[in-house]
């Protein structure tokens, strides 16, 4: 069809199956307020069709009614619809901005697959569940309207998806939600009273967190195998209860200076772990009875490791503390009987009592030159130790009361 603008006549109610199918030159079409329908493949492949009105008269369009229409940029859905049908506007490459009415309930199948970036307008305040489920092409979304639920499945399998910021509108976010976008890797929420579903970010590797948040809430991340990263942004203070739980992924988390608690069991399942960020202090018992964690690496410019904070790590073989560390308090490794290396810098820290208690075997590298006051003291499960060259002196009570201590070996003593 050579057809390049089209008025459809008053008189005509519906607009059925197939009608402008392929016609490739419409480039513009008014459609009058009798129309009630629009069928399936209406305007499928009107590859330079760059602007349709649907007026309020419209009640149901059909599946791939739009599919192909690849020079539209913006649409407008009038509030007399209800369900966005399957493929609606699938390979709608040039679609930038829909505005949506609040009473869309339910979204088909891959009714978005071909958009890159979108905005999202209207009074629309659920993204309804699947909504953008399996969108391969999508790389950005951006919301105008005050969304203030996200359902489950709403981003599942957008593996395109790089980012994505939540407005402050936005009161809760469903079960797998972003599960399967593998290649987000920025999530700005602004929101600061928001509840998670589950496996959020299953499939995400890489997870940068912003925003207003207070806390990590349980459901966030925990089980997420696939995670192997994440970086935390003040002002979240607190770490919940199993956030990290079953991570069995996660080697590294960038944590703020803002953090001050963490909940029970919050990262039980994770074996190797690199703390990096703006933490100052190790709150207390942080990792308390992980019998899992197996290395930590502290990276970030810790000062201070609290009381009890890697108590009872059963399975903990490997600490490496960092330069900037200046004191460790009672217990923090108390009862890690597995724990076996240790790096500690130049500048020994000062360490209360306790903080070895259960250890049995230890052999200490880094730059270490002093063996502090009471560092082993009353450590009775202590048999055998392994001290750096770099160490210059020991300390008053160092040993005190080690009564099972069988060896020491000492490369270099002045």
């Amino acid at each position: 069809s050579t057809i390049t603008q089209l008025t459809i006549p008053s008189s005509v109610t519906s607009i059925g199956e197939n009608a402008f199918n392929e016609c490739s030159s419409l480039l513009r079409i008014i459609i009058p307020s009798s129309v009630t329908s629009i069928g399936n493949l209406a305007f499928n492949n009107c590859k330079s069709l760059i602007e349709i009105s649907i007026p309020s008269s419209v009640t149901s369009i059909g599946n791939l009614a739009f599919k192909g229409c690849e020079s539209i940029s913006s649409i407008k859905i009038p509030s007399s619809l209800t369900v966005i049908s399957n493929h609606l506007f699938y390979g709608c490459s040039s679609l930038s901005l829909i505005t949506f009415p609040s009473s869309i309930s339910t979204v088909g199948r891959e009714s978005f697959n071909g958009i890159t970036k979108l905005t999202i307008d209207g009074k629309i305040k659920v993204i309804p569940k699947n909504m953008f489920a399996n969108c391969k092409s999508l790389e950005s979304v951006a919301f105008i309207s005050k969304i203030r639920s996200i359902e489950d499945n709403a981003f599942l399998g957008c593996s395109s998806l790089t980012s994505i910021v939540i407005p402050p509108s936005v009161t809760s976010i469903g079960s797998n939600t972003f599960s399967k976008c593998s290649s987000l890797s920025m999530i700005q929420i602004l929101s600061s009273n928001i509840s998670f579903g589950n496996n959020i970010f299953e499939g995400v590797t890489s997870l940068e967190v912003i925003g207003e948040m207070q806390s990590i809430p349980e459901t966030m991340f925990s089980g997420n195998s696939s995670i192997k990263e994440i970086k935390i942004h003040p002002p979240i203070s607190y770490i919940f209860n199993n956030a990290f739980k079953g991570c069995s992924s996660l080697t590294s988390i960038s944590l703020p200076s803002s953090l001050t608690s963490v909940g029970n069991n919050a990262f039980e399942g994770v074996k190797s772990l690199e703390i990096r960020g703006d933490i100052k202090i190790i709150p207390h018992k942080m990792l308390y009875k992980n019998s899992s964690i197996e290395k930590i690496t502290i990276s970030s410019p810790i000062t201070s490791i609290e009381e009890s904070a890697f108590e009872e790590c059963s399975s903990l073989k490997t600490i490496i503390l960092p330069p900037s560390i200046t004191s460790i308090e009672s217990n923090a490794f108390k009862g890690c009987n597995s724990l076996s290396l240790i790096s500690i810098p130049s500048s020994a820290p000062l360490i209360k009592y306790n903080t070895f208690l259960g250890v049995k075997k230890l052999e200490i590298i880094g730059s270490i030159q002093t063996i502090p006051n009471n560092m082993f003291s009353m450590c009775s499960s202590l048999t055998e130790l392994i001290i750096p060259p770099s160490v210059t002196s020991i300390k008053s009570n160092a040993f005190k009361g080690c009564y099972s201590l069988e060896e020491i070996t000492i490369d270099y003593i002045e």
